[in-house]
């Protein structure tokens, strides 16, 4: 029997893939065994095994089981707080009392220069020109749009209406990434986007009766929050290209920056020249809209994105509208009607069927973590 190991990846421990001179770890790991098996059959650290139901190799390869669970524990309790600062951006929103203009100039800027400052800190270059310079403009110019799409319908429609259409970004994100890096269509979305049609369909169908809006301001609002999903989208997947050279916090420096500067000249050729005298809430809401939607929502989820599945970390965004629409119903009696139920309903199943096979590897390792900790 050849111990020699193959040219593919074989084995995973800890996040390191075995391809050559890891022979030996991959025997003791095996208990002796000078086989090599032909496909990753358990993950050490992660917690993932067909191999290691017994409680003492439980106990020998994960001798900090509990501790996976304990970290496991803490990185869903960083989520919930970071899908919660999300979930409250439309609310400072509200309360800002201002231009569109006005708060994403104020917000972004603050943002850049509070980034600039932790840049400064560890002795980092604020901006670096080089070949994911061009990515970091192009990101910061499709966050602009994205997010004066998304103020925009957090001023024209309800709170609930925004955060159901604005959930369904993910099918965005993963048609844009089918098409762009050619990926293949798997079976299961032709299931999942006439879903997400039906309950955008449906939801728009609903008109918010809580608010003082016009139909046709409503209809802008609604179209404003798809757009915002849309745009979304590509700028997750421009972010994504960008992040490859270059630091985090170097890039959340000139990615707000450069929505910054797009939105600053946006409102000197709008309403700023109409004055800069803003109501008491402005500053506190920028404030918050810098703290919760964008230092602990984004900032967090880029940790997690080491740490979490990705796709598990897309579906979380569903709790989104579910936090966004009890702040919105106990701060602005802000209430949802059975079709936004009903398009909720179907827009979350469109997603969970898109993330299904990353949802039920999920489940497997938690329940992994768990016979673990029994052990």
């Amino acid at each position: 029997m050849s111990a020699e190991v193959p040219k593919a990846p074989t084995w995973i421990c800890e996040g390191a893939e075995g391809t050559d001179l890891d022979l030996r770890r991959c025997r003791r790991h095996r208990l002796g065994s000078a086989e090599v098996p032909k496909a990753p059959t358990w993950i050490c650290g992660g917690a993932e095994g067909t191999d290691l139901e017994s409680s003492e190799r439980c106990r020998k390869e994960l001798p900090g089981g509990s501790k996976s669970v304990r970290l496991l524990a803490m990185n869903l309790a960083l989520l919930f707080l970071a899908l919660f600062g999300l979930s409250s951006s439309p609310v400072w929103v509200r309360w800002a009392g201002a231009s569109n203009e006005a708060i994403g100039t104020h917000r972004l800027i603050g943002s850049a220069l509070l980034m600039a400052g932790i840049c400064l800190v560890q002795g980092k270059p604020f901006w670096r020109r080089d070949r994911s310079s061009s990515w970091i403009v192009l990101s910061g110019f499709l966050l602009f749009v994205h997010l004066w799409t998304y103020v925009y319908a957090a001023q024209n429609t309800s709170i609930p209406h925004l955060m159901i259409l604005y959930s369904a970004n993910p099918l965005f994100t993963a048609l844009g990434a089918l098409l762009f890096f050619k990926e293949e269509f798997p079976r299961r979305l032709y299931f999942a986007y006439p879903l997400a049609v039906v309950g955008l369909t449906v939801l728009m169908l609903e008109r918010p009766t809580t608010i003082p809006l016009t139909p046709e301001q409503a209809w802008r609002g609604d179209w404003m929050a798809i757009v915002a999903a849309l745009t979304h989208s590509m700028y997750v997947l421009a972010a994504k290209k960008a992040r490859q050279g270059t630091d985090n916090f170097r890039f959340s420096f000139g990615l707000y920056l450069v929505s910054g500067l797009f939105y600053g000249g946006l409102w000197l050729v709008t309403t700023a020249k109409q004055g800069v005298v803003f109501p008491a809430p402005f500053y506190l809401s920028v404030a918050g809209l810098i703290v919760f939607p964008s230092i602990l929502g984004h900032t967090l989820i880029t940790y997690l994105l080491k740490h979490m599945n990705v796709n598990l970390l897309s579906c979380s965004k569903l709790v989104e509208p579910a936090i966004s629409s009890l702040l919105a119903f106990f701060l602005f009696s802000e209430t949802i009607g059975s079709l936004g139920v009903l398009a909720f309903a179907l827009i979350g199943s469109a997603v969970l069927i898109l993330f299904a096979p990353a949802v039920q590897q999920g489940l497997q390792r938690l329940a992994w973590l768990r016979r673990c900790r029994r052990h």
